[in-house]
């Protein structure tokens, strides 16, 4: 009876519930940090139009170009 009771103390067991959420919850994320861009309004006006036309956040599409930038500027 004794080893029953140690085991249990020891060895407690989750609920499905704590096992579940824990599961469902978000991955960690990168940390990010902000910057600012100034560029000229014709390529405001142009990001803005792909944008609209894909219907991606304006943000999004920096990020990508970006990395596909520095992707082929690394080799």
């Amino acid at each position: 009876m004794f080893e029953c009771l140690n085991l249990l103390i020891t060895h407690p067991v989750q609920s499905k519930e704590s096992s579940l959420t824990h599961r469902l919850q978000a991955p960690d994320k990168e940390a990010t940090v902000r910057f600012t861009v100034d560029m000229s309004e014709s390529l405001h006006r142009k990001l803005s139009m792909l944008a609209a036309r894909t219907g991606r956040k304006k943000v999004d599409i920096v990020r990508m170009l970006l990395e596909d930038g520095l992707k082929e500027v690394e080799g």
